[in-house]
């Protein structure tokens, strides 16, 4: 009976151990996970303040950099204008791309950066032209290709800024590069010509109904391929094509027209 009893004390203490010691790992591994979020936490701050700076110094430069434009794609009947532009700085590298869509009421513009070729920022904003209250910014924040915050602001004088949930939040430059590169809706065929006192347009319908652009035909652009739509317009009609432009001014009026510099047929 002794024995026994000496059994289960021993057997007692074992056990009394092994719970201590499991409580004591529990312990340690709640520790450990709550100081893992914590760490998480402070590196994804971390990142956010180092985007947030970057964001400010490129700001200062944009104006100074390289610039690509697409086409500028309009739908007269609903006042609806869409184009891209791309930013380059010195070296040739891509640091910011902006997506414009504008109306007789408002205007809408994304605008992603981009640091050694890694989309590290955008945002799209909405402003109405009679309302500056109405203005709606959301910002994201990428790291390594992925959005890890959502900022949304409202407002000006009363400003309202709220922390966005990640579930849902989404934002794509897909129609800034197709302008850019006339695919997806902005594919482009021809649609004829318009003569006018301030010179010969060259019509150019996007795949998206209802919008089209239009390119000034001066001396530089009288090219074999002009010639050669010009005098067939009825056989190329609604034919894929793809052209080259040029920002010039107009010199009766000063104005800022695109002109055509070189074509070629897609098939």
């Amino acid at each position: 009976m002794k024995k026994h009893l000496l059994s289960l004390i021993a057997l007692s203490i074992f056990f009394l151990s092994c719970s201590e010691n499991k409580e004591e790992k529990n312990e340690k591994s709640d520790n450990s996970d709550t100081q893992e979020v914590a760490n998480d936490t402070q590196e994804a701050g971390d990142i956010i303040e180092k985007i947030d700076a970057y964001v400010t110094s490129e700001d200062s430069k944009l104006e100074t950099y390289g610039q690509m434009n697409s086409l500028p794609f309009a739908n007269l009947a609903d006042k609806l204008e869409f184009q891209s532009f791309f930013l380059y700085d010195e070296a040739g590298k891509l640091k910011a791309i902006e997506y414009y869509s504008n109306t007789d009421k408002s205007q809408d513009v994304s605008r992603f950066y981009y640091d050694n070729d890694a989309l590290v920022y955008a945002s799209e904003a909405h402003s109405d032209y009679d309302n500056d209250e109405n203005f709606i910014e959301k910002k994201y924040y990428f790291n390594e290709g992925n959005v890890i915050k959502v900022v949304e602001t409202k407002g000006f004088s009363d400003v309202k800024v709220a922390e966005l949930p990640l579930d849902g939040q989404n934002i794509s430059n897909q129609t800034a590069l197709d302008l850019m590169e006339f695919k997806g809706d902005f594919e482009i065929s021809f649609a004829g010509f318009i003569e006018q006192p301030g010179g010969v347009f060259l019509i150019v319908n996007a795949k998206k109904p209802g919008f089209n652009s239009a390119l000034v035909v001066d001396e530089k652009g009288a090219d074999e391929f002009m010639k050669d739509l010009y005098d067939n317009q009825k056989k190329y009609m609604g034919k894929k094509m793809i052209v080259k432009w040029e920002a010039v001014v107009n010199p009766s009026n000063g104005m800022r027209q695109n002109a055509y510099r070189g074509g070629e047929w897609v098939e």
